[in-house]
C-alpha cells in the first residue's frame, strides 16, 4: 500500500515555520536589547558629561561644597566656641536629674505643661512655675556660665563631623541650650538685671551663628529656630528695663552677621551635593544624573534668590526654581521633585529669620531712644542715628516696617510671608504663613491668628504625599 505523502508533509512544515519564527523573534529581541543597552550607554555618557560640567561650574561659582571638607580647618581647642557650647550643655544635662521633665523656657511660656511633671491635677500658679524655673536654672548655672564664656570666642563649629547622627545630636543640644539661656535672660530681667539678661540674649545669638557654621541645611534650620527663641525672649526682657548701649551694639552686630546669605547658600549647595552623591551611590547613574541636572537648575535659581536684594526679584527667582523642579515626568525626576520643594521651604524659614533680625534691630534702636528721651518715638525716622543713618526696610516687601505707638508701648512688625498687613497679629507657629513678624513692647501677649487654608505641614499636603507614594511604587 502506498503512503500518501501529501497528508504527512504539512505537520513538519508548520513546526519548521514556528521554529523559524521563534528564531527570528529571538534574533530581533537580541538586537533590540543590544540597541537599548547601547542607547542607555550613550544617554548615560551624555548626561554624565553634562553633570560633570555642571559640577565644575558650581565649584567655580560656589567653591568647595563638600561636607567632609567643611571642617578641615578647625580653631584650636582654646578658641573653639563650639567645643565650649557642647561642654556647657553636658553640664546642664548632668544637672537635669532632679528636674528632667520640662525645660525652663517651655515652663515660662506654657505654664500648664508643668502640672504633669510636678504631679499637679490643675495648672500651677505663677509662683509655682517661677520656683520650678529658678530651681532648674540654679542647677544649670555652671553650664550657663560656660556658655557665656563661649560667646567671647570668635571661632568655632558646633558639629565638626559629617556623621548625620552626631550632627543631629549636636543640633538638638544647641536648641536646648538656647532655651535655657532664654529662660535665664527672662528671670534675670525680672530680678532687675537687664544687662545680664541681654548678655544671655547676645550669647544665644552667638550660639545661633556658631551653629550656622556647619554646612548643612539642618544646621541652618536649627540656627533659625534659635534666633526665633531669642526674638521672642528679648521682647519679654525689654519690658523690664532699658538696654545699655554696649549690649545693644553687640547684639546688633550679631543680627547683621546672621543676615549674611553666604552661609545659607553654602549650606544649600552642600546639601544638594551631598544628596547627589548619595543618589549616585544608590541608584542607576543615568537616573541620578537626570535628577541632579534637574536640581542644579533649581539650586542656581535658589542661590540667586537668597542673594537677591529686591523682594519682587527674589519671589520671581523662587518661582522659577519651583517651576524648574516640577517640570518633566515624575518617574524620571522623582528625587528632584521631592527634594527641591523641601529646600525651597527652608528658604521660607530663612526669610522669616531675616525679618525677625531686622525687626529686632530696629526694636533695640527704639529702646535706646526711649532710654534717652523717656518716650517712644512718633515715627521710625527718629531712630536713624542708632541704625547707621537708615532704617532697614521690610525684607518681604522692600517697604518701610510698620510701627505704631499703642498704649504704654508700641508694636513694630514686618507684614510677613503673606505680604498682607494683619495689623500687628503674630505669625502662627514656626511654619505660619498668616500674620505678621511682630515685635511688641508694653502690649498684651500677642495672639497668633490661624494659618491660612493650605498652610498645612509638608506631611499633610496632598501633593507631597502623592509624590511620596509614587516614589515608593517606583522602588
Amino acid at each position: 500500500m502506498e503512503t500518501d505523502e501529501s497528508t504527512k508533509s504539512p505537520k513538519p512544515t508548520r513546526r519548521r515555520r514556528w521554529a523559524l519564527r521563534m528564531v527570528k523573534f529571538i534574533r530581533y529581541m537580541i538586537v533590540f536589547v543590544i540597541a537599548l543597552v547601547l542607547l542607555y550607554i550613550i544617554l548615560d555618557q551624555i548626561v554624565w558629561r553634562r553633570v560633570v560640567a555642571q559640577r565644575a561650574a558650581f565649584a567655580e561659582r560656589f567653591g568647595d561644597v563638600s561636607i567632609v571638607d567643611a571642617t578641615a580647618e578647625l580653631p584650636s581647642p582654646e578658641e573653639d566656641a563650639g567645643r565650649y557650647y557642647r561642654y556647657a550643655w553636658s553640664l546642664i544635662a548632668k544637672s537635669n536629674d532632679e528636674y528632667k521633665s520640662i525645660d525652663p523656657y517651655t515652663a515660662l511660656h506654657d505654664p500648664a505643661g508643668v502640672a504633669g511633671p510636678l504631679g499637679l491635677d490643675q495648672p500651677p500658679t505663677p509662683e509655682v512655675v517661677e520656683e520650678y524655673v529658678r530651681g532648674k536654672l540654679a542647677a544649670a548655672q555652671p553650664g550657663l556660665d560656660v556658655a557665656l564664656e563661649a560667646a567671647r570666642m570668635e571661632g568655632g563649629i558646633l558639629s565638626p563631623t559629617s556623621d548625620p547622627e552626631a550632627t543631629l545630636q549636636s543640633m538638638a543640644e544647641a536648641r536646648n541650650l538656647a532655651r535655657y539661656m532664654a529662660a535665664a535672660a527672662e528671670i534675670a530681667a525680672r530680678d532687675g538685671g537687664i544687662e545680664l539678661a541681654l548678655t544671655y540674649e547676645h550669647t544665644t545669638l552667638r550660639l545661633a551663628r556658631t551653629v550656622g557654621e556647619s554646612r548643612t541645611i539642618l544646621a541652618q534650620l536649627v540656627q533659625i529656630a534659635i534666633v526665633g527663641i531669642a526674638f521672642d525672649s528679648s521682647q519679654r526682657v525689654l519690658t523690664y528695663g532699658e538696654p545699655g548701649a554696649e549690649n545693644v551694639a553687640a547684639i546688633t552686630k550679631e543680627l547683621k552677621e546672621l543676615r549674611d546669605p553666604d552661609r545659607f547658600v553654602r549650606a544649600l549647595m552642600t546639601e544638594s551635593s551631598y544628596k547627589s552623591d548619595l543618589l549616585v551611590d544608590s541608584t542607576p547613574r543615568l537616573w541620578a544624573g537626570l535628577n541632579e541636572l534637574k536640581m542644579t537648575g533649581a539650586m542656581a535659581a535658589m542661590a540667586d534668590a537668597v542673594n537677591a536684594k529686591d523682594p519682587n526679584h527674589r519671589r520671581e527667582l523662587l518661582k522659577q526654581a519651583r517651576e524648574a523642579a516640577e517640570e518633566g515626568p515624575f518617574f524620571l525626576y522623582a528625587i528632584a521633585q521631592i527634594t527641591t520643594p523641601a529646600l525651597l521651604r527652608s528658604i521660607d524659614a530663612l526669610d522669616r529669620m531675616v525679618a525677625q533680625t531686622t525687626v529686632m534691630e530696629v526694636g533695640l534702636a527704639i529702646s535706646q531712644y526711649h532710654a534717652e528721651h523717656g518716650a517712644y518715638p512718633e515715627a521710625l525716622d527718629a531712630v536713624t542715628q542708632y541704625l547707621g543713618g537708615k532704617v532697614p526696610s521690610d525684607p518681604y516687601t522692600g517697604t518701610p516696617l510698620m510701627y505704631e505707638k499703642r498704649g504704654a508701648g508700641y508694636v513694630l512688625y514686618s507684614v510677613g510671608p503673606n505680604l498682607h498687613d494683619d495689623g500687628g497679629v503674630a505669625l502662627h507657629g514656626p511654619g505660619g504663613v498668616s500674620g505678621d513678624v511682630l515685635w511688641a513692647i508694653g502690649q498684651p501677649e500677642p495672639q497668633p491668628i490661624a494659618e491660612a487654608e493650605g498652610a498645612a505641614s509638608p506631611e499633610e499636603r496632598p501633593d507631597t504625599m502623592n509624590k511620596l507614594r509614587k516614589l515608593r511604587q517606583l522602588r
